[in-house]
């Protein structure tokens, strides 16, 4: 153990000193003709640009669609004073999306590249779409041609409403179950697990013709707090990063994917001090692009977090993150007063404007290439329809089916059938009567809520009535919710089904009570395709295989879970 720990101290120290590795040419830009004609129609647009146009390509305003007064007015600046080259739509509808995307491509000078924040789809930011799961509920079925499938039916719903780029997929590995703002964002604790799935995903959107976006470089796994609100520490050596952080990034980039969004980090071992890691050329020109070969384009992180307005220096947050790489600036708080400082920073030198042209040129040819130059109008008729077909429903089953995890089952207690009196335990506030409906179809299956707000009186009760059944399933809805020695004790004393319909994290406050249980399973979350999935899973109406994507110390490791056939 201690010679691979010199190895890869040695390692970590001539990584630095190794000569810049060969750009690897993203898989759109592949097809020569297409490539040739993208930057033909780059540098026919970018003749016509005065040198704070082609700034303006480089900014991303965050964008609410509205289409109220203030919501046409503010889209009117964006669109046709700022000329701005990108958006990033926020929460509204996609029927609105659709209208100013339309208006868009009619006055604006350049059309605009158009991306979203869909980790798990439109309905991250869109309401009336797909509801999808989180990551680490997709990590939990280890099985990439389900990603692959998300990513192609996350394409074609933002491609319908005129998308382009998503920034997705995560590939932080999140090895901190205390991390804020990862958690189930992530696909698991296991960098082998996030780059199978996270390519698969990767690839399922590049083939149907969106941007993927591999965030948050160089990793925002190992972290304890939350780079919206304050600049987060990763205090791994560079060994460490290679091991972890570092291995998602460098297979995605082998692989010719397109997009890299960096995260706002403090890295020591990256030189980063007290500055972010988005506003260091160290990490964004040499790492990132140098060393690690990145050929596509180069999203900054939100630019209204703490992360980065704390971290960015005496140059202030725009100049700062064009100096250390990006090429597209995402959600300054101000695009306007981002345009001023970047045209203010060229004319003092500061900037070279044969930077500017060249990384606007670069984000026209990526226009081009993802379709972005179209003025063709979107189709207003059947959207709801279109973003809830039947093939989305029927991988969403699939995805959550795949992904129930038990990695517990002893005394014969699994499957439940028809000779079973069984007690559904809802432990949370959230209710679990789709689970008991689906048990109840095999096994008379009576409910039971216990909530934060009961009594001790009323908790005795209902404990004191689940030692009559045959068996007893309790399901964690509500993490942070302890299960106390009387839940555990109930658990030893019967034979018991403990489920997680939350985050797995939840489970590191149930050691004893899982030690206890006669079976442990984990659902993820409380949506009813999860309820749905679970109860069939425990009445042996369908397989399990899920893995559990996460550690759980000491008692279940990523990759732990039981196989059961139907």
């Amino acid at each position: 153990m201690r010679k691979k720990a010199i190895l890869y101290g040695v390692v970590a120290m001539l990584l630095p000193l190794m000569a810049s590795a060969q750009v690897v040419e993203p898989r759109m830009m592949r097809d020569v003709e297409r490539k040739a004609a993208a930057e033909a129609w780059a540098d026919s647009v970018l003749a016509t640009l005065s040198p704070r146009q082609q700034a303006a390509q480089l900014i991303m305003p965050m964008t609410w669609p509205r289409v109220d007064k203030a919501g046409l007015d503010n889209w009117h600046r964006q669109v046709v004073e700022g000329e701005f080259g990108c958006v990033l739509w926020q929460k509204g509808s996609p029927k609105n999306v659709v209208r100013l995307a339309n208006w868009m491509r009619r006055e604006a000078r350049v059309p605009m590249l158009v991306a979203m924040d869909g980790e798990w789809g439109l309905s991250m930011r869109l309401s009336d779409s797909m509801k999808w799961p989180r990551n680490m509920l997709l990590g939990a079925t280890d099985d990439p041609r389900l990603a692959y499938e998300y990513g192609r039916a996350t394409a074609d719903e933002a491609r319908r409403i005129g998308i382009h780029v998503n920034f997705a997929p995560v590939l932080d590995v999140n090895s901190n179950p205390a991390n804020p703002v990862i958690g189930n964002r992530s696909l698991g604790s296991s960098p082998d697990l996030v780059i199978r799935m996270g390519l698969a995903y990767a690839k399922g959107l590049e083939d149907n013709g969106l941007l993927s976006t591999a965030k948050h470089f160089p990793g925002h796994g190992d972290t304890s707090t939350d780079s919206h609100k304050t600049l987060p520490v990763i205090s791994r050596s560079r060994a460490q990063l290679e091991q972890v952080e570092l291995a998602p990034f460098r297979a995605y980039i082998r692989e010719g994917y397109g997009g890299m969004m960096v995260g706002h980090l403090s890295v020591p071992a990256l030189g980063t001090g007290v500055r972010a890691t988005s506003a260091i050329p160290a990490v964004v020109t040499d790492l990132l692009q140098h060393e690690m070969g990145f050929g596509g384009l180069i999203f900054t992180d939100g630019l209204g977090m703490k992360g980065i307005v704390n971290g960015a220096g005496e140059l202030g947050v725009y100049v700062t993150t064009i100096l250390a790489g990006a090429d597209i600036l995402v959600a300054p708080t101000d695009p306007f007063q981002a345009l001023d400082d970047v045209t203010a920073a060229v004319d003092k030198g500061i900037l070279s404007q044969a930077e500017i042209t060249r990384r606007c040129r670069k984000v026209l040819v990526w226009k081009h290439l993802l379709g972005a130059d179209s003025r063709e109008p979107l189709e207003t008729k059947h959207l709801d329809a279109d973003l809830r077909p039947s093939a989305s429903r029927e991988l969403l089953e699939r995805i959550y089916e795949g992904a129930m995890t038990l990695v517990k089952s002893e005394q014969g207690i699994l499957p439940l059938d028809k000779e079973d009196r069984v007690a559904l335990l809802t432990y949370g506030d959230d209710s679990a009567e789709l689970l008991r409906s689906t048990i109840n179809r095999v096994a008379h299956t009576d409910g039971y809520t216990i909530r934060r707000s009961t009594g001790p009186a009323a908790r005795r009760t209902i404990l004191d009535k689940l030692r009559s059944y045959d068996r007893v399933v309790v399901a964690v809805t509500w993490k942070g919710f302890a299960p106390g020695k009387d839940l555990t004790k109930l658990l030893a004393e019967t034979k018991s089904v403990l489920l997680f319909h939350t985050s797995p994290y939840a489970a590191l406050d149930y050691m004893e009570a899982m030690k206890a249980a006669t079976a442990v399973g984990f659902a993820y979350d409380t949506r009813p395709e999860g309820m749905r999935a679970m109860g069939r899973a425990l009445t042996g109406e369908r397989p399990v295989s899920g893995k559990l994507s996460v550690d759980l110390p000491p008692l279940y490791k990523q990759g732990d879970g039981l196989t059961l056939g139907k």
